[in-house]
């Protein structure tokens, strides 16, 4: 499966502001991952090319990058490896997790294990606090927020 010309604007008559359409792009590119999507393209490199008129681009027609630019570079930088291999597995649980709270575990080739928690709803007006448990002492937790 593949997924095409998809996104939503910082323009036109219902704009997003820049971190919500950077978290758009960041729960977008995830969730069709874990449904196993090939490709996800999004619509498209920078703004007001192509007959666009909504601001769909991650960089802004000056070629200055939007915050959805960055928050895609620093994802991509956070889990960039060299060999692709099969997850392991991590015994843990998302205790009260909505309908709109995913979850994605992915292994880097060194056995190190990111796990990725998002929530759907980027028009929420505050994060809520998630508890996530994990069943083994990990020797070094870093959580990212992007």
């Amino acid at each position: 499966m593949v997924t095409t010309e998809t996104g939503w604007g910082t323009g036109g008559a219902h704009p997003l502001t820049e971190v919500q359409q950077g978290k758009l792009f960041l729960n977008l590119y995830l969730a069709q991952f874990k449904r196993g999507w090939r490709y996800t393209f999004i619509y498209e490199m920078r703004d007001y090319e192509g007959g666009d008129t909504d601001g769909t681009g991650i960089y802004h027609k000056d070629s200055t990058p939007k915050i959805s630019a960055t928050y895609i570079h620093n994802f991509t930088t956070i889990l960039a490896d060299t060999i692709s291999k099969a997850t392991g597995s991590l015994n843990y649980s998302i205790p009260s997790e909505s309908a709109t709270v995913h979850d994605l575990l992915m292994q880097k080739s060194d056995g190190t294990f990111y796990l990725a928690v998002w929530d759907e709803r980027v028009l929420a007006v505050r994060a809520l606090p998630l508890l996530v448990q994990i069943s083994r002492i990990m020797h070094i937790t870093r959580p990212f927020d992007l």
